[in-house]
């Protein structure tokens, strides 16, 4: 699924949109209009704040977050929060996933023309429908650590919730708050406009529309929401307006059903009269779908608890700490080395904002890898290291690839991966997939390398006395494709060289220079390598690789920086690698000089708060014009939209003027000047990108007019080939047990070729993949699809990550890929809570007041979940959690049953428990042992339950009752009389059962009230006579 964003500029507004305007690209049709975009972002600014500032930092606050003032960028929320030196890439990035798949609903085959994905056509059940699924999908992602398919999955409920406020008449029925029935399980809307009701007249074709709803649809408050032409339904069916029912229009230029009685329509998604015929509302249908995006993130909250929350929001600043290291016999003086270094790293970064908030384990050795270690405890992290053992390595390769992909698929988005290993890999065949998902995750891939890493064709030695001579080239392709690196050291020099790791941990990184691939240089002058530093620069960090003989750094005065001064620090000097940090550099521009008798690389990297993040897309035409963002490889020969977003402080930059596409040598291929989207606050450039790999470099000036730069560390590849999905299909929902499969398609743009595709799952749920191997002529296509098959035993909210990965036969570089993720869950919506059963209780707490810290009590109890089944279990106050003890049990598995016991003092008698499922539901268990009534142990559903089932008796009662006497009434008369008297015995009964002659909260039959009636009756039957 590509995840758009519109950059189409139109001089004359004369377009469509279903719901909101999708995001500012559009927004210069009407300046002043909230899109889709800022909607969800102002919702998700203002619901950070809240848990912000809910929850203080507890070990050094910087300040407290000002009160009822609304953060209007995640820089200055962030930095409030956790001070200067905070990096925000994280949240920026979380906000755009929000965002781009809010916009991508109007894009997306399955949902652009699909009423129930915008409220349209009075399909207000489905639509409900809709958000419940999407909201036990996003919950699933987010419990079983999925937080990007969380966030991407909300944006497209966010979509269709907020349509609701664009579409119906919510609002002219003069409602000041949202609907509560919308997204919540159990919950129904009602009230809704029969199909055959008349609910709006003719306002005419263009410009405001008022009172065109019809007065008697709002007096009887009657949902309705307006028709869209070229609509469908998901089994194809095309959804019309009625014709001569009088029905609403959601209106517009390119909405031809506005044509149709009842001509014009409702639909406010802007507040320009040629797009939105009620755009006299539009400020309160935006107030209103901010409000229930806001609800909407608060519900989640609750669900699945504030630590799962933080990382679904982006509010998290630590990333992960990833290591794959071999565990083969000569590996042994590496472990000891990743172990030691970890600990020094954990302890120096405790309590922190660069402390990591999760951490990555995977071993490998031959043939064996895996099983991923995962936690969030640097402790518990440190305790696996350390109880790791070598073992024989068979032969001289290893799956390192395995292990990697295995790694990157537990790893947070922007994060770095560390491979130690002596070996070379026997599994190269998975490089391209382990490419495809690290630059999908932003991923970089750093090899510490010891000993030679060609293989072990010489395995009648040891790896010990190999000397570091050669690199594995696959391990070359994935460092330079995704911006990390190969380190190569020597067995001797691990320990020094794993202080890479602390180095690269560190936050607000940016680039300033990579050159790599340098050629010798002349032995007495070297070559020089510049870079800019501009005043949001603290700290410098010059890494030159391989066996150079000298290296000296000139200031921008051209002064030698001393190593005896007081800015310097040699953090590293070893036989293949030099590092050198600069504390507070003078802005302006410096110099490296580098000699070397042999191959050498140079990258210089700056603690800053400013960087950027470039995304690639393709325009895209149709009733809803935009660009849609690219997910994968970028085609070769065509022009893309490069858009430019700018993270950090960008109250320190003056202008960014030029975008620059480098070669991994540092030699500039091509220059473009950058265009701004004043209403967005973006940069942008349309081009035809080179054939030839290349990085991105933006360049302008600070606040105070020093020259500013910063270097994209990833490398870009182009493409004549492509592959995708409709990520947004809903057989992407699979359940336990289940087969499925999802379609993709494949283009050649390029000569024509033989292609080769493959699908690879860390879960083995892939089953087949047809066709698998093809011929395309240029700009032909293909579609085929994915199988998948589901074991019986799978827990619901498993997830996976499926990276296909197309490549041109014998091409070694003519590859694209696709990367998607499936979750497994219930196929239909679950709104049944968890349940309770006692099993075991001991100890009475009668008269106790002033003794009660003598006696205690317990209670054990079964939970079940039939649904999805149960995935947490905690006490309802914090202060009672010391006395629960939970058995162990396996989340996610329906019918299940998981046990807990407490056992609680009698100074403090009730207890209540909280158990969720996998899709969220709550069930809730209370017990006072103070009371003698033994039947006082019930959840809140259990009285729910029981409370209906006595009002239906009730009213059964009610009935027969009605029923009997009827039939008594009846036997009195003759039978001439008999028709019609039963005909009035009808009329009893009748009256009798309606819900306005009972009394519904005592659910107990009024016998006056009843006599009342019949007496009635027999009084009109006498007149009768």
């Amino acid at each position: 699924m590509g995840l758009p964003f519109l950059l189409v500029i139109v001089a004359t507004p004369i377009f469509t949109v279903n719901g909101f305007i999708p995001n500012s690209w559009l927004g210069l049709s009407s300046p002043t209009s909230k899109t889709h975009a800022k909607i969800s972002e102002i919702a998700i600014l203002n619901v950070a704040y809240e848990f912000l500032e809910s929850n203080p930092r507890p070990i050094q606050p910087v300040k407290q977050l000002a009160k009822n003032a609304p953060y209007k960028s995640p820089t200055k929320l962030l930095k409030s929060y956790y001070g200067n030196g905070v990096s925000t890439i994280r949240f920026h990035e979380a906000i755009k996933d929000f965002t781009d798949a809010n916009a991508n609903v109007d894009f997306d085959k399955s949902s652009k023309k699909l009423p129930s994905a915008h409220f349209d056509a009075e399909t207000f059940e489905d639509s409900n429908r809709r958000l419940l699924r999407l909201r036990q999908e996003i919950i699933s992602a987010i419990t079983a650590g999925y937080y990007k398919v969380g966030r991407e999955k909300t944006g497209q409920l966010f979509h269709t919730l907020q349509d609701f406020y664009s579409h119906s008449n919510w609002i002219e029925m003069g409602n000041h708050e949202p609907h509560h029935s919308l997204a919540v399980p159990g919950a129904h809307i009602t009230n809704l406009a029969e199909p055959n009701t008349e609910t709006c007249d003719d306002c005419g074709l263009f410009g405001k529309c008022k009172n065109n709803i019809l007065a008697t649809i709002l007096t009887n408050r009657k949902l309705t929401s307006g028709y869209c032409s070229s609509q469908k339904d998901r089994k194809g069916k095309p959804v019309v307006k009625p014709e001569g029912v009088g029905k609403c229009s959601h209106g517009g230029p390119m909405d031809s059903s506005g044509r149709l009685y009842a001509r014009g329509g409702i639909n406010k998604d802007s507040n320009n009269p040629l797009i939105s015929p009620h755009y006299y509302h539009h400020d309160e249908a935006t107030a209103l779908a901010t409000d229930a995006s806001e609800n909407i993130l608060r519900d989640i909250q609750k669900v699945v608890g504030n630590k799962r929350f933080k990382k679904y929001l982006g509010l998290h600043v630590g990333g992960t700490m990833c290591i794959v290291i071999d565990t083969t016999n000569s590996m042994s003086d590496d472990i000891t080395a990743v172990k030691n270094r970890t600990r020094k790293i954990i302890d120096k970064r405790n309590g922190t904002i660069n402390e990591p908030s999760k951490f990555v384990l995977v071993t490998f050795s031959d043939p064996d890898y895996g099983p991923a270690f995962v936690t969030s405890n640097p402790d518990i992290f440190i305790a696996k290291l350390a109880s790791i053992n070598t073992t024989d390595g068979g032969d001289c390769r290893e799956k390192s690839f395995h292990a990697l992909r295995l790694a990157i698929e537990h790893t947070d988005h922007h994060s770095t991966c560390f491979v130690f290993t002596d070996a070379s890999a026997k599994d190269a065949y998975l490089k391209k997939s382990v490419v495809a998902l690290a630059k999908y995750k932003n991923v970089k891939i750093k090899y510490l390398l010891t000993g030679s890493s060609r293989g072990r064709s010489q395995c009648d030695t040891s790896r010990h006395l190999r000397a570091v001579d050669s690199i594995d080239s696959s391990y070359a392709d994935v460092a330079f494709s995704t911006g990390g690196e190969v380190i190569t050291l020597s067995k001797q020099e691990i320990m020094a060289g794993s202080s890479v790791l602390d180095h690269s941990l560190s936050h607000s990184k940016v680039t300033l220079i990579y050159a790599g691939q340098q050629g010798f240089t002349d032995v007495l002058d070297g070559r020089s390598h510049y870079f800019i530093v501009d005043s949001t620069i603290d700290e410098l960090v010059i890494t030159v690789k391989g066996t150079v003989i000298n290296v000296k750094i000139f200031n921008p005065s051209g002064d030698l920086v001393k190593s005896t001064g007081n800015i310097f620090d040699a953090v590293l000097l070893l036989s293949n690698i030099q590092v050198t940090k600069l504390v507070n550099p003078t802005t302006g521009k410096w110099r490296v000089r580098v000699r070397s008798i042999v191959m050498y690389s140079v990258s210089v990297i700056g603690t800053s708060s400013v960087d950027f993040s470039p995304s690639f897309g393709l325009e895209h035409g149709g009733v809803h014009p935009g660009v849609e963002e690219i997910v994968g490889r970028p085609p070769k020969g065509v022009a893309v939209f490069i858009l430019i977003n700018v993270i950090g402080d960008t109250a320190k930059l003056g202008s960014i003027e030029k975008l620059e596409m480098i070669s991994p040598a540092g030699q500039i291929i091509k220059t473009m000047t950058l265009q701004t989207n004043k209403e967005m606050g973006k940069l942008y450039a349309k081009t035809i990108l080179p054939p030839e790999p290349f990085q991105l470099r933006v360049t302008g000036s600070d606040v105070i007019k020093n020259q500013f730069s910063r270097i994209f560390r990833q490398v870009v590849r182009t493409s004549t080939c492509s592959i995708s999905t409709d990520r947004s299909d809903v057989q992407q929902i699979l359940s336990a047990g289940s087969i499925g499969h999802i379609p993709f398609k494949a283009l050649n743009s390029g000569a024509p070729g033989t292609y080769i595709v493959s699908a690879i799952d860390s879960t083995d749920f892939v089953r087949d993949l047809k066709p698998n191997r093809f011929v395309l002529g240029r700009n032909e296509s293909i579609e085929g699809k994915v199988s998948f098959a589901v074991p019986k035993n799978v827990r619901y909210g498993t997830s996976s990550t499926i990276t296909l990965v197309i490549t041109r036969d014998h091409s070694a570089h003519e590859f694209n890929y696709f990367v998607f993720d499936i979750i497994i869950q219930s196929q239909e919506i679950d709104e049944v809570p968890p349940s309770f059963t006692v099993v075991q209780r001991s100890g009475k707490c009668l008269a106790l007041e002033n003794s009660c810290n003598e006696a205690n009590f317990t209670v054990a109890v079964e939970i079940v979940d039939v649904g999805t089944g149960v995935f947490n279990i905690i006490t309802a106050k914090e202060s009672d959690s010391s006395g629960l003890t939970l058995y162990e049990f396996t989340p996610g598995i329906p019918g299940s049953i998981a046990r807990a016991d407490y056992r609680g003092s009698c100074c403090q008698p009730s207890l209540e428990l909280i158990a969720t499922d996998v899709v969220g539901n709550v069930g809730k268990f209370k017990v006072n042992v103070s009371s003698e009534d033994t039947n006082t142990m019930q959840t809140d559903d259990m009285l729910l339950y029981i409370v209906m089932i006595k009002c239906g008796i009730a009213v059964l009662l009610v009935v027969m009752c009605a029923c009997c006497c009827c039939v008594v009434y009846h036997s009195k008369n003759k039978s001439g009389k008999r028709k019609k008297n039963t005909e009035i015995g009808k009329k009893i009964h009748r009256e009798e059962v309606t819900p306005d002659k009972l009394n519904p909260p005592s659910c107990v039959p009024d016998l006056e009230r009843y006599k009342e009636l019949y007496a009635t009756v027999e009084t009109k039957d006498k007149h009768a006579k």
